[in-house]
């Protein structure tokens, strides 16, 4: 059996010589990928026809399924050898030959053998050997033409392991690249991480001047050196109870409140101060001032009482008239009349006071310090309420706060304990203003309208601070100073830059005005571009 390797460019009259040529009687067409001969039909047609002429048997190998399509179109034995190698019977079929095509082709043979004999001089006596024929079995008209079984040969196999070992190592090649290409675009799109450390340019600056904040104004006027202010105030009033030191011999009345009921009549009763009233063991209230009693209600024709609150003093001193409550105390002015039973009095809440002999009384220096005391009290509180009421970003100096004592009462009488008491009034102001509309008016001044810097570490100090609360006005002198630099913001930076390569990156960064210096580094270092997640992107200024 011969095997033909056919080129690529190889023309199909090429061959047909060649396996006309060709000893063997069995030819194998090994036809790569893409050969020349399986663009048309018709080259295929021109083999089969001059090999079949010439008594030759011809097979075709090919990887190509368009080659193997067109030969068994044509009734060419064809296989593939990667996917038919395990069979060992590769080429068997039923070819359908007409006799007449069959007459030629063995009156060709028979041709061919004469001419063979006569060129080596066979001698006469020696027959010719018997060439090997082919099974056949006649069918009237047609004839089947068993061909022989071919085993596979060493060069078949050996070709087909070698196209099998270099398709394996082409996919473990591809499989690697795919592997290592995979883990490395993992790692850069989920763990890459790019670090920026930016230096900007920065120029010390101080300021000096005075300025004026006033309540009245609204805005800022940078020519005037003026900020808007903000009045704030607190008041309050408290009683504070001091212990009296001194000793005196006094006689005082009790004292309390009756509610004087009108169960007469629909008319008011007009009652003048001094009024008695009388308990029912006889002792003696008057009115302390006069009282205005008001009609009763007659409903359904009953009356309904009215009644009104009023202050009674003990008609003597001590404290037997420290009583109470009295459910009903009489009128002893209305005795004899109607009125004695239809007016009256009620006494709900003990009265008290009333004391003859030494008690305990405040002295000029206990009343001083009780005063003096509820002053500080009320200051402190003031503080602390006035402290807490100021809105946090306001800037107010304590030394610029006016409190004043708007009342300041003392009453001496002495309770049980020897305590007096005082009544303090008081109010504390101040004037305040925004530290950011401060901030804001230096920085205009550092930067002079460059939209690009900023000032940066400002520090403010305040002094010759003076008030005027009343007219709403503060005013003090500030030295301030700082830092102008770069107006720089790190987190726009960063979104700006994500998902960008490294030239970009850094054309970027060269670009940022009042650069100094900088510094880009990747992890991991192959990588090209700038992590699309701006969280992995860290930018430090120096």
């Amino acid at each position: 059996m011969k095997k033909i390797f056919v080129r690529r460019d190889e023309l199909a009259a090429e061959l047909v010589e060649k396996i006309i040529s060709a000893e063997e009687e069995d030819v194998i067409l090994v036809v790569p990928n893409s050969s020349g001969i399986g663009k048309s039909v018709s080259n295929f047609d021109l083999i089969k026809r001059e090999s079949e002429a010439a008594g030759k048997r011809i097979f075709i190998e090919s990887v190509d399924e368009k080659i193997l399509a067109l030969a068994k179109s044509l009734r060419i034995d064809a296989l593939h050898p990667l996917f038919e190698g395990s069979r060992k019977s590769v080429l068997s079929d039923i070819v359908q030959i007409k006799t007449e095509s069959r007459g030629v082709s063995r009156g060709k043979r028979a041709s061919k053998k004469t001419s063979k004999q006569k060129d080596e001089k066979v001698p006469a006596d020696v027959e010719p050997k018997e060439e090997k024929s082919v099974p056949s079995l006649r069918v009237q008209k047609d004839e089947i033409r068993f061909v022989e079984s071919v085993e596979e040969t060493d060069d078949v196999r050996n070709a087909r392991g070698t196209i099998k070992r270099k398709f394996i190592f082409i996919c473990v090649i591809f499989g690697f690249i795919f592997l290592v290409g995979g883990g490395v675009w993992i790692l850069n799109r989920f763990f890459g991480t790019a670090n920026m450390v930016i230096h900007f340019k920065k120029v010390p600056w101080a300021y000096e001047h005075s300025f004026l904040v006033d309540n009245s104004v609204k805005t800022a006027s940078l020519a005037n050196h003026i900020l808007p202010g903000q009045l704030f105030s607190e008041e309050q009033n408290i009683v504070n109870t001091a212990l009296a030191s001194g000793l005196k011999k006094i006689s005082e009345r009790a004292s309390g409140i009756i509610t004087i009921y009108n169960a007469y009549s629909s008319a008011p009763q007009q009652l003048v101060a001094s009024t008695r009233f009388e308990t029912p063991d006889g002792k003696i209230f008057r009115l302390s001032q006069s009282a205005f009693v008001p009609g009763a209600k007659v409903q359904d024709g009953k009356i309904i009482p009215s009644s009104v609150d009023a202050v009674i003093v003990a008609d003597a001193p001590g404290s037997a008239y420290n009583l109470g409550p009295i459910p009903r105390l009489t009128i002893p002015g209305f005795k004899g009349s109607s009125k004695y039973n239809g007016f009256y009095g009620e006494i709900t809440k003990p009265t008290k006071g009333g004391f003859v002999g030494q008690k305990a009384v405040p002295t000029t220096a206990d009343i001083q310090t009780a005063k003096d005391k509820t002053e500080d009290i009320l200051k402190t509180s003031l503080d602390f309420k006035l402290t807490s009421d100021i809105p946090s970003d306001f800037k107010q100096f304590d030394s610029a706060r006016e409190f004043k004592i708007t009342k300041l009462s003392v009453n001496e009488s002495t309770d049980e304990k020897g305590n007096f008491s005082v009544l303090g009034e008081a109010k504390i102001s101040t004037v305040g203003f925004r530290e950011a509309d401060m901030r804001e008016f230096l920085k205009s001044i550092a930067v002079a309208g460059d939209t690009t810097l900023t000032l940066e570490n400002l520090s403010i100090e305040y002094r010759a601070i003076k008030a005027n609360i009343s007219g709403g006005k503060l005013s003090f002198s500030v030295a301030a100073s700082g830092t102008v630099t770069t107006d720089f913001s790190p987190d726009d930076f960063r979104a700006k830059l994500a998902g960008r390569t490294i030239e970009e990156a850094r054309f970027a960064v060269s670009k940022l005005p009042g650069l100094s210096d900088a510094k880009i580094s990747v992890w991991p270092m192959w990588l090209r571009h700038v992590p699309s997640d701006a969280k992995r992107i860290k930018v430090s200024l120096d």
